[in-house]
């Protein structure tokens, strides 16, 4: 559904007239607002919208102000502007991320430019936050490969080990 422009138009209306409500408290507006968000970035030329959005709320005190940072980089990374992005990124504190979704794809844009070791701490950013999910595991350990620092693969390993107990995997997979 993600994309298709009837359905984004409805769930803008809908985020918006939730967001009118005047009993809302602070933790669901900003909350409505990043839903917003998700669905004006999914729309074409809407892109200076989703910057002066971004911009605002990253300013504010929330606790989600370094996932809305890492959010903007996203946004100048997809835009060609690996400067801005760079620069955004070393004002991030990765450990204050929540968003696992958006540390997932920060690190494939930091990887991208060559950021490997900002890379590898995202995705073990995104690990911690879902560690129940396999994918981010093994980038996580490919991001080690790619750094070179084989004790770290090897711990990595040992608890994806662990972790593949609890991981619905098929024999495809």
């Amino acid at each position: 559904l993600a994309g298709n422009a009837q359905l984004d138009g409805e769930a803008e209306k809908i985020v918006r007239a939730a967001m009118s409500e005047t009993t809302l408290n602070a933790e669901t507006r900003d909350d409505l607002q990043l839903r917003l968000l998700d669905v004006i970035q999914r729309q074409t030329g809407r892109e200076k919208e989703v910057e002066t959005q971004l911009l605002a709320l990253s300013k504010t005190s929330g606790a989600k102000q370094d996932d809305l940072r890492l959010r903007l980089a996203i946004l100048y990374h997809g835009a060609g502007r690996a400067d801005l992005f760079t620069q955004l990124l070393e004002q991030v504190d990765i450990d204050r991320c929540s968003e696992a979704e958006v540390l997932v794809r920060a690190s494939n844009a930091s990887k991208e430019i060559g950021l490997n070791e900002p890379s590898a701490k995202m995705i073990e950013r995104a690990v911690k936050l879902q560690p129940d999910q396999p994918q981010p595991w093994v980038q996580w350990v490919s991001r080690l490969a790619d750094i070179g620092d084989e004790p770290a693969i090897r711990q990595a390993l040992q608890q994806m080990l662990g972790m593949a107990k609890t991981w619905n995997l098929h024999e495809e997979t």
